[in-house]
C-alpha cells in the first residue's frame, strides 16, 4: 500500500504537535498528584495510574511515529517493531481498563453511599485497598494479552504501509484471528461493557432520584 510523502509528512507534523500537547497537559496533572500532600485518595490513585499510561503511550507513540512519519519508513528494525506494539498494547489495555474501573466505583460510590453519610477511617482503607487490588490487576491483565502474540499466538508485525507495527490482522489462519477475536471481546468490549453498564445505571438512578423529589414537592 503506496502512501505519499506529502501525507507522511503531514501526519508526522500533526502527531508532534498533539504530542506535545499531551504531553504538556499530562505532566501538568501528574505534577499535581506530586504536590498533594498526604496519601493519596482512591480515585486518585486511578486517575494517577490513567494519567501514567497515558504518558507511557505518548513517550512510546508520538516520537517514533513522528521520525518514521518522517523518514516515509519503519527504522526501528524487527526487534524495535515488536517491542512499539507490545507496549503500546500494553499501555492502551491499561487505559481502557482503568477508565472502566473508574466508571464502575463512579457508580458504586452513588449506590453505596448515603448522601449525609461521612466515611469511616476503616472504610476508606478498605476502599484503598480494594483500588490497589484493581491497579495491581489492570497491568496484569494488560501484560498477559500483550505478551500472547510475542509467545506464539498470533504476532506482532509491520502495516501494509510500512510506517508502523500493530497485531498481524493480514494472516487467515486460525492462530492469527483468534487473538483478534479474543482480545476484541476481552481487551474492548468486556471494559467498554462495564463503562456502558455504570454510565447507564448512574443515569438512571438520577433520574429516579428527580422522580422522587418531584413527588415530594
Amino acid at each position: 500500500m503506496h502512501v505519499s510523502q506529502m501525507t507522511h509528512n503531514l501526519l508526522g507534523i500533526y502527531l508532534t504537535i498533539t504530542g506535545i500537547v499531551g504531553l504538556i497537559a499530562n505532566f501538568v496533572v501528574l505534577g499535581m498528584f506530586y504536590r498533594t500532600p498526604g496519601r493519596l485518595s482512591p480515585s486518585s490513585m486511578v486517575l494517577l495510574n490513567l494519567t501514567v499510561s497515558d504518558i507511557c503511550i505518548l513517550l512510546l507513540g508520538f516520537p517514533i511515529h513522528t521520525v518514521v512519519n518522517f523518514a516515509g519508513r519503519w527504522s526501528f528494525g524487527d526487534v524495535g517493531c515488536v517491542l512499539y506494539v507490545f507496549f503500546g498494547f500494553l499501555f492502551g489495555t491499561v487505559h481502557i481498563g482503568t477508565l472502566s474501573v473508574l466508571s464502575y466505583e463512579q457508580y458504586r460510590a452513588i449506590s453505596e453511599i448515603k448522601p449525609d453519610a461521612v466515611p469511616t477511617q476503616k472504610y476508606l482503607d478498605r476502599l484503598h485497598r480494594r483500588y490497589v487490588i484493581y491497579i495491581t490487576f489492570i497491568w496484569v491483565f494488560a501484560v498477559f494479552w500483550a505478551l500472547l502474540p510475542v509467545i506464539g499466538w498470533s504476532k506482532y508485525y509491520y502495516e501494509p504501509y510500512g510506517t508502523a507495527c500493530t497485531i498481524d490482522w493480514q494472516h487467515n489462519s486460525a492462530r492469527f484471528k483468534s487473538y483478534i477475536i479474543a482480545y476484541f471481546i476481552g481487551g474492548y468490549m468486556l471494559p467498554f461493557g462495564l463503562m456502558v453498564y455504570s454510565y447507564a445505571k448512574i443515569v438512571f438512578m438520577k433520574r429516579a432520584c428527580r422522580i422522587v423529589n418531584r413527588r415530594q414537592l
